[in-house]
């Protein structure tokens, strides 16, 4: 179970890659998820707490994301996981990701601005949403729509996740996942 969890949070990690990417052209263009976190300092962080829910299987996730390098060409986070089953924390080992300043465009949906409440405050956000049914031209059975909370003044960028799969997973069950920023520090 413990796969399907880091799956899942590489999936919304994908999801926010493209989400926050500018319409499709066969050019490079300025990659916003490097944009969110290389105006800060290394050392800043952002924390989302959040559930997935499998059927009747409900995991607690939190994921601790911080800034590590930030160069020019890229930047680098390292993302610690911990989830819980209902029998305990378990702290899945540290993941580094490199996103470099530029990408190819990818096509999202840009559904404006919105203020959220989270973390018993406002922040004003870019909402964007993506259906993300395939990888490389393959179905994926957890494909669906995710849609993204995005706000300037967090490192990362993200403040809410919230993904609604459109399909079932390979045991006919749907997996649904919402996080949300539980804490950010911003140098």
């Amino acid at each position: 179970m413990r796969f399907s969890v880091r799956l899942m949070a590489a999936i919304c990690a994908g999801w926010l890659a493209v989400a926050m990417a500018s319409p499709a052209r066969a050019d490079q263009v300025d990659n916003p998820h490097y944009q969110v976190w290389a105006k800060f300092k290394a050392g800043s962080s952002r924390v989302w707490t959040g559930t997935i829910q499998v059927g009747p299987v409900h995991i607690q996730v939190v994921m601790t994301s911080t800034l590590r390098e930030v160069t020019p060409e890229h930047v680098v986070i390292e993302t610690r996981t911990t989830t819980d089953f209902g029998q305990g924390a378990h702290a899945g080992k540290p993941l580094k990701e490199t996103e470099d300043a530029k990408i190819e465009a990818e096509e999202v949906k840009n559904l404006g601005e919105e203020t959220i409440q989270v973390m018993g405050r406002s922040f004003d956000c870019t909402v964007y949403q993506m259906k993300d049914d395939t990888v490389d031209g393959k179905e994926r059975p957890w494909g669906g729509k995710g849609k993204f909370w995005v706000s300037p003044e967090v490192p990362g960028g993200v403040v809410k996740i919230d993904v609604n799969p459109q399909n079932k997973t390979t045991v006919d069950q749907n997996a649904i996942i919402v996080y949300e920023l539980s804490g950010y520090e911003a140098k």
